[in-house]
């Protein structure tokens, strides 16, 4: 759909669609200037090599969904087991696109679910991906809540405001409120 290449100064994109390139800045925040992170780097020897390894690499953003989906399925377990979650979930609601791999071998990399596919998700599939009844729950409290625009504007809102806001919805403590709030900014 689109290519990019790395370099110093960040990452430039082939000229694919409009609608792929706004993606792209948006998932890969590809209007964050890594400069002072680079910065940082030359004076430690490990992340020096990280930086130029991956150069002009940001890390990916979440939206509001991802951010629900990964603070629901990281409750009280390994981040490990909670990105096995996410990539199960993923393959079986989501679906996949084929690209490659560095060395350019094909490969098929997991879409993340919409709201919508979640909310028409069936319990034992969910169990089969390892989420249990209670954050098949939640996941699905929080879809329908976003589809409800429940989230309208609470970027805009007092931190204390927004936890009580999101603490309401069953199935978000503050841990959970916290992480997503750390994840989307």
């Amino acid at each position: 759909v689109i290519t990019a290449r790395a370099t110093k100064g960040g990452l430039e994109l082939d000229d694919g669609s409009p609608e792929a390139q706004a993606w792209a800045v948006r998932a890969f925040g590809l209007e964050l200037n890594p400069a002072a992170f680079y910065a940082v780097c030359e004076g430690d020897p490990v992340l020096s090599r990280a930086a130029i390894a991956l150069v002009g690499l940001r890390p990916p953003l979440m939206d509001f969904w991802e951010a629900w989906v990964a603070a629901i399925l990281g409750q009280q377990i390994t981040l490990a087991f909670c990105l096995q979650q996410i990539t199960a979930v993923s393959r079986r609601y989501g679906g996949e696109v084929d690209g490659f791999l560095p060395d350019g071998r094909p490969h098929k990399y997991p879409l993340h679910p919409s709201p919508e596919q979640i909310l028409a998700a069936d319990e034992a599939g969910l169990l089969e991906c390892k989420v249990s009844r209670r954050k098949t729950e939640y996941l699905k409290t929080v879809a329908q809540a976003l589809l409800d625009g429940y989230f309208e504007g609470v970027l805009e809102r007092d931190v204390t405001e927004v936890l009580e806001h999101l603490t309401a919805l069953r199935g978000i403590g503050l841990w959970s409120a916290r992480y997503w709030l750390a994840t989307v900014g």
